[in-house]
């Protein structure tokens, strides 16, 4: 095997009887791995002291951290990206269903550019409560004790209760592309018997404007596809404050709006990583995803630069926005500035101070605003 410069070996015995031999021994010569891409010099000696606290006494942990040889750059930094971009986490599991049983996951972001960044990412041993628990905590320290705003997951009970221990303060969402897959599945004879459900579901919780317009709209959709008894659905619905964008708006979650369902919080490995990646190709594939990032970031940076954008309005906000905003956060800005312009307001009630309007897009009443 290639020899790694940036791991940590230490002395745990990671031998799992339903692995294959030559997996074993990958997983015995690099002792586990959690690529953190923590700054070569100056992380050295904490990691292997946090390391070290990490180890049962039985000589196994769950994990043990790594990282990858990134200098001082903020772009191959981990702790960097967080200081900068660290108020809202997304902490991926997709990959956890691989050839080799080694759940895969990753602790990502969102960057000036709208674009993916990386805080840490891990293979455990197992996907235990332990485990979870563990892997926040040891990342949460080499995060220098830094709690997120908020954190996005999979709808997963393991994962609830290691973010509710370690992360308390944290506003924890479940992953709406996650409940979705999941519903799915769950109900897969109703998904085949009303091809409609999907789309009057996916209706109910992305488009609704007000908690009572949800409200009503899902009482609905239960009645009209007469499943007021299904236990999942409304195990969904007791958790709905964490997966409802109407519920959240006063939460900061790093998407363009809270309706957005075009991320999914695997999108750093997206194209990189899959359930068939063996533990062999598991770190050039790292580094090509983390490259790939790289370049990406370096063109949006020259692009904001080096070019000006095409304004649509005459407005003095869109010019001074153009001149602050990196190129594509503008561009959502521009969008709906001009969406703005389409949309007539009237003044419903005025009381002094407090200016209550009612507005329309496309003919039809939105809602009332102060």
């Amino acid at each position: 095997m290639k020899q790694l410069d940036y791991a940590i070996v230490m002395n745990l015995n990671f031998q799992d009887e339903q692995m294959p031999n030559d997996v074993n021994l990958q997983l015995k010569n690099l002792r586990a791995l959690i690529i953190a891409n923590f700054q070569l010099r100056e992380d050295l000696t904490e990691l292997q002291s946090l390391a070290k606290k990490n180890i049962k006494i039985d000589g196994s942990a769950p994990g043990v951290p790594l990282r990858e040889t990134g200098g001082s750059n903020r772009r191959c930094n981990s702790k960097l990206n967080y200081n900068y971009f660290g108020d809202t986490v997304f902490f991926d599991t997709v990959y956890r269903t691989n050839r080799y049983r080694v759940p895969f996951a990753a602790f990502t972001g969102v960057n000036h550019h709208g674009q993916p960044v990386l805080f840490g990412c891990a293979l455990l041993l197992n996907e235990s409560e332990s485990s979870f628990i563990w892997l926040f905590q040891t990342w949460l320290h080499a995060m220098s004790g830094q709690h997120p705003v908020s954190i996005t997951t999979d709808p997963d009970r393991l994962i609830q209760v290691a973010v509710a221990q370690v992360l308390p303060e944290t506003r924890h969402r479940y992953s709406k592309q996650g409940i979705f897959r999941e519903t799915q599945e769950k109900m897969a004879h109703i998904y085949q018997s009303h091809p409609t459900f999907e789309i009057e579901f996916k209706k109910c919780i992305s488009e609704t404007e007000t908690i009572d317009e949800f409200e009503s709209s899902w009482q609905s959709l239960l009645k009209r596809y007469y499943v007021m008894d299904n236990e999942w659905l409304q195990s969904m619905y007791n958790a709905r404050q964490q997966w409802v964008p109407v519920y959240m708006r006063n939460t900061f979650f790093g998407e363009f709006s809270v309706t957005d369902g075009s991320r999914d919080i695997n999108s750093f490995f997206e194209g990189y990583v899959n359930a068939s990646t063996t533990i062999q190709m598991l770190i050039k594939q790292y580094e090509k995803a983390v490259a790939s990032w790289h370049e990406k970031e370096l063109k949006a940076d020259y692009d904001t630069a080096n070019t000006m954008p095409v304004l649509k309005t005459p407005s003095p906000m869109e010019k001074q926005a153009a001149n602050l905003y990196t190129r594509k956060i503008f561009m959502k800005f521009q969008e709906e500035l001009v969406e703005t312009l389409a949309n007539p307001a009237t003044k419903i009630e005025d009381l002094g101070t407090i200016h209550i309007s009612r507005g329309q897009i496309w003919g039809r009443t939105q809602g009332t605003y102060c």
